[in-house]
């Protein structure tokens, strides 16, 4: 089973962009328009951090570390921006805005073992490794990539250890988990990394690199081809079940290949970080070396017709494949709007800056809503200083992240069924994940923490794993007390009516009398920073600019109440039944603290510590379940129909779990388990069946008594 403390909202076709956006103004005020302040005043159901000034540990030292609380003038305080940003997300959601206005543009990569069909089908034919080598180097000239193709064999590290001693007197160790191609390298120092050896030709052969169809390297330090040694990182420990060999290129043949661009961008995507794009790992390592002239060592795939055009690259015989497809592409199937430049209601309410290409002026649009710093209003003691792990959850993640298309019907917990495609002449099954490799992909929707009405703790590694991380993983903070108590003051110039009330609707969750909460501040994940908002009505100060007498204090009750359904109205005039959405319900349920105290208990928002957990749910084909039950929110809103399951290299694999089958013009029925069933679609074999509950699925022509 698939768990998490976050969900998701699930994402709409639907895109709603006001039509007034471009007419708002900091000087032409709107008819009937709202200006003026009022008050909020939040309250931590749960204890609350909101994060300040991080102190890390010095280097080299093993230490969490420390996350202080926001503070003005000495005192803990809540950020304006960040009340604005917990706001602005609800408006969002509600508003039915664009998932990728604020979204990172990511393309994520994967090594994924337990999908066969994602990954390992394209490194091996049977037990004969597809991935070819060759020595990457700068063109001077042009300072275009290119590559040298030559042969590899594997060498086993015990037998490099060997001739390491005898060169060296001294001893190395090839198998240490955790150790990097650059730590390696320089172990190896000062012996030559090129040696003496025998090819062995590509067959079976022996119980190291068990099956494998692979040239296996002979009489090492005293064979008749010269080669260099190449070192790749090591995930574990040397065992039987563990890495026990590195590779010797060797041959080369003379050809020189361009490296095309878009290949070049996936695979320093792939090694640089996501924020800071900083070359990461061996990556680090590698490039410096590439940009003073060396050529670095480099792993490639070339298609099925072996054309000798390079496909992806990497620095592993089995490296890391970069998707097809981006974060924006995956938001872009549900709807171009969702990437469209045009404002959304959240936009237009909150502004925006928004970064233009060609060298043209950057695009901007001034917020009409300002929050002010957050004071305590009451003192309560702080809790005790924890020390929690918190990394944050893998968008790469797609049993969670990615809307899934083939689910198993009626399986609880949810599963993606198991299909079969054609590879090597032989059927092979897999679990027919949707992933970032499919074009009519589509993102699970909006991330958000459920609230509830308690904190808990990271679940801890296991102190007798020698993969155990290391201390630097913790963070330690000390977290205000539930119960205290925030005012803040909200400024509003220039806002229509129905804007006022998207923004009231996000600080109440459409429902003033619930007791709906927010989730806001550091360890969300773990139950802290669980908040209640309400708006003091003796605060309110609004005047319309129409003339109208202002609106003050508690007699503003009305007005607002007005406002919100202004904002209703609206929404419900662009999207049908917009209330009774997946959308809202879910929104409105991942508020509610009480149901998220029922799924705390049933274990639903636990906080899996892997890896193996996750592995296990590939292997499983789990799916993060759905927060909210019912057959209109799962399966979330699938793309529309498309061919049979695609590869990223152009492999043309037939496979027989479709993307959707094709629409038919006429309504049909049928008989299915002593059950009715309307067929919406066919192709070929498969239906796809809406049954009398509602519920829609894919089944099998012979399956089906059609009327």
């Amino acid at each position: 089973m698939l768990t998490a403390a976050y969900n998701f909202v699930p994402l709409s076709r639907t895109v709603v962009l006001p039509d007034w956006a471009s007419q708002v103004s900091m000087e032409v005020p709107f008819t009937g328009a709202v200006c003026g302040d009022f008050d909020l005043i939040i309250e931590a159901v749960t204890p609350l951090v909101v994060g300040g000034e991080t102190q890390r540990p010095p280097d080299g030292v093993d230490a969490p570390a420390v996350k202080h609380n926001f503070a003005l003038f000495g005192q803990s305080s809540l950020p304006g921006t960040t009340i604005k940003g917990m706001l602005r997300a609800v408006v969002e959601i509600a508003g039915f805005g664009k998932i990728g206005t604020l979204m990172d543009d990511r393309r994520f990569a994967v090594r994924d073992l337990q999908n066969p069909y994602l990954y390992t089908n394209h490194f091996t034919d049977m037990f004969k490794p597809r991935s070819r080598a060759g020595w990457l180097e700068v063109n001077r000239a042009t300072g275009e990539w290119q590559l040298r193709t030559c042969d590899y064999s594997l060498v086993r590290q015990v037998d490099l250890e060997k001739l390491y001693a005898e060169r060296s007197g001294r001893r190395v160790n090839l198998g240490q988990a955790k150790l990097t191609a650059e730590h390696k390298y320089s172990a190896w120092h000062p012996v030559s990394l090129d040696l003496a050896f025998n090819p062995d030709e590509s067959r079976k052969r022996d119980d190291w690199a068990k099956g494998r169809i692979v040239s296996r390297a002979d009489n090492v330090g005293t064979g008749r081809t010269i080669g260099t040694v190449v070192f790749t990182g090591q995930p574990g420990n040397r065992d039987p079940r563990g890495k026990r060999v590195e590779f010797i290129f060797h041959s080369v043949d003379g050809t020189v290949i361009a490296v095309p661009p878009e290949i070049r961008e996936d695979f320093e995507h792939v090694h640089r970080d996501a924020n800071t794009r900083a070359p990461m790992g061996n990556w680090a390592f590698h490039r410096a070396r590439l940009l003073e002239g060396q050529a670095i060592p480099v792993f490639w795939l070339s298609d099925r017709n072996n054309d000798g055009q390079i496909q992806a690259m990497g620095l592993a015989m089995m490296f890391r494949l970069a998707y097809a497809r981006t974060t924006r592409d995956l938001a872009s199937t549900a709807s171009q709007r969702h990437i469209a430049d045009d404002p959304d209601l959240a936009e237009t309410i909150f502004g925006y800056v928004r970064e233009t290409k060609n060298d043209r002026a950057d695009q901007a649009l001034a917020g009409r809503v300002q929050i002010e710093p957050a004071q305590i209003i009451n003192a309560v003691s702080s809790e005790a200083e924890r020390e929690e792990i918190l990394l944050s959850p893998k968008p790469g993640f797609y049993p969670a992240y990615v809307a899934q298309r083939h689910m198993e019907r009626n399986s609880k917990p949810p599963q993606v069924t198991t299909g079969t495609y054609l590879a090597d002449g032989k059927s092979r099954r897999f679990k027919a994940y949707t992933t970032f490799m499919d074009d009519q992909a589509t993102l699970r929707g909006w991330k958000r923490y459920p609230v509830g009405d308690a904190v808990r703790s990271t679940p801890r590694p296991d102190k007798d794993d020698p993969a155990v991380v290391s201390r630097k993983v913790f963070t330690k903070f000390t977290p205000l007390g539930a119960g205290t108590r925030f005012r803040t003051k909200v400024h509003v110039h220039n806002l229509r009516r129905e804007e006022l009330g998207a923004l009231l609707w996000a600080i109440w969750f459409g429902d003033p009398n619930r007791s709906y909460c927010h989730s806001l501040g550091l360890a969300r994940s773990l139950g802290f920073g669980c908040v209640r908002v309400t708006v003091d009505l003796d605060s309110i100060c609004l005047d319309a600019v129409d003339g109208e007498d202002p609106w003050l204090g508690r007699e503003a009750e009305a007005k607002l109440a007005q406002c919100l359904r202004e904002f209703e109205c609206y929404m419900a005039g662009k999207v049908s039944s917009w209330e009774k959405t997946a959308q809202i319900r879910t929104l409105q349920a991942m508020a509610d603290p009480v149901l998220g105290a029922k799924k705390v208990a049933a274990g639903e928002l636990v906080s899996m510590a892997g890896p193996s957990p996750f592995q296990e749910a590939k292997r499983q084909g789990a799916v993060l379940a759905p927060y909210v039950d019912g057959d209109d929110v799962w399966p979330l809103q699938a793309p529309p129909p498309s061919s049979d399951l695609a590869d990223v290299q152009g492999r043309q694999h037939r496979a027989e779990i479709r993307q959707g089958p094709r629409a038919t013009p006429v309504r049909r029925f049928g008989t299915l388990d002593d059950e009715r069933v309307e067929i919406l679609r066919q192709d070929g074999e498969e239906l796809q069946v809406r049954f009398p509950d509602g519920s829609i699925d894919f089944v099998t022509v012979a399956d089906v008594v059609i009327e």
